[in-house]
C-alpha cells in the first residue's frame, strides 16, 4: 500500500458508536468500513450503495411508528440488544 493520508469528518457521536459497535460484530473498524467505502467509489465512479425514496406503505409506517407514544424507546443499540436477549 502508497502512502496513506488522514481523513477527518463531523458526525453525531451517537451515530459514530453505533456504527462501530455494528462494524465491530462483523469484525470491521471505522477506518476499514470508510476506508472500504472509498475505495470502491474511487474504482467504481460512483457511491456504492443506491438510495431510494421509501414505497408509501414504507412512509406510513414510519410515521405511525413515530407518532406510536406508547412503543418501547431505547437509548441505544446495546440498550436495544440487552432487551432482545434478556
Amino acid at each position: 500500500m502508497s502512502a496513506s493520508v488522514i481523513v477527518q469528518a463531523r458526525v453525531n457521536p451517537d451515530i459514530k458508536e453505533n456504527a462501530s459497535i455494528v462494524l465491530q460484530s462483523i469484525g470491521m473498524s471505522l477506518s476499514d468500513a470508510i476506508r472500504i467505502t472509498l475505495t470502491a467509489i474511487a474504482e467504481e465512479k460512483s457511491f456504492p450503495v443506491k438510495f431510494r425514496t421509501p414505497r408509501e406503505e414504507t412512509l406510513l409506517a414510519i410515521k405511525e411508528a413515530r407518532e406510536n407514544k406508547s412503543a418501547k424507546r431505547y437509548s441505544d443499540l446495546n440498550a436495544l440488544m440487552e432487551d432482545l436477549n434478556a
